[in-house]
């Protein structure tokens, strides 16, 4: 029993003063990453940007499809003819010599054309022509071996002759051959008192 007391009190504490603070201890290992949280909303849109430079051009594209047909012209006539004629001053009347045959006065369409000192303009001279001076009629007969293109000058509205002198800077005949069949065909294709107008449609070059 005696020994049992003394080892009682032997183990009992005894109130003594704090002990110092002891050192910080290590860093726990870091723990696992918790479940993303939900979606926040969306924010409004942000302004536009400033447009950006053009980029460079593409490549050209492939050719497209040959187009139709187109519809086939009035035929040409290959053998029409242009005399050309320069200055020529005169009084009233007078007339420019063309070196075909009576036979192809005959067989052929004759188209004539003037262009007045000072003008860039050509006027037509087998139809009443230029009336702020003066008006012109023409006509042609053959006088062999040539046949002669006749031009007279009027006093406008009159049947006087036009006795001031002119001077026309050029003069042009056109002489077509008539194709069989092909008259009204030609004349519905083109305006023949222009002169620019069956200079083109016969291909004569200037």
């Amino acid at each position: 029993m005696l020994l049992c007391i003394g080892m009682l009190i032997a183990c009992t504490p005894e109130d003594g003063a704090p002990g110092a603070k002891g050192d910080k201890g290590d860093k726990g290992d870091q723990g696992a990453q918790g479940p993303a949280g939900p979606a926040g909303a969306q924010g409004p849109a942000g302004p536009a940007g400033a447009q950006g430079p053009a980029g460079p051009q593409g490549p050209a594209g492939p050719a497209g499809p040959a187009g139709p047909q187109g519809v086939q012209g009035i035929p040409g006539v290959s053998d029409a003819k242009m005399y050309v004629y320069g200055s020529n001053t005169f009084t009233a009347e007078t007339f420019y010599t063309i070196p075909i045959t009576e036979a192809e006065m005959n067989s052929s369409i004759i188209y004539a054309y003037y262009k007045p000192s000072g003008f860039a303009t050509w006027f037509n001279a087998i139809y009443l022509g230029y009336q702020i001076l003066y008006e012109v009629q023409s006509g042609f007969r053959y006088v062999a071996p040539n046949v002669n293109f006749w031009i007279v000058l009027y006093e406008p509205g009159t049947t006087n002759d036009y006795t001031t002198a002119v001077t026309w800077a050029e003069f042009r005949i056109i002489v077509v051959p008539i194709a069989a069949g092909n008259i009204i065909t030609r004349s519905a294709a083109v305006d023949f008192t222009n002169y620019n107008a069956v200079v083109e449609y016969f291909g004569f070059k200037e």
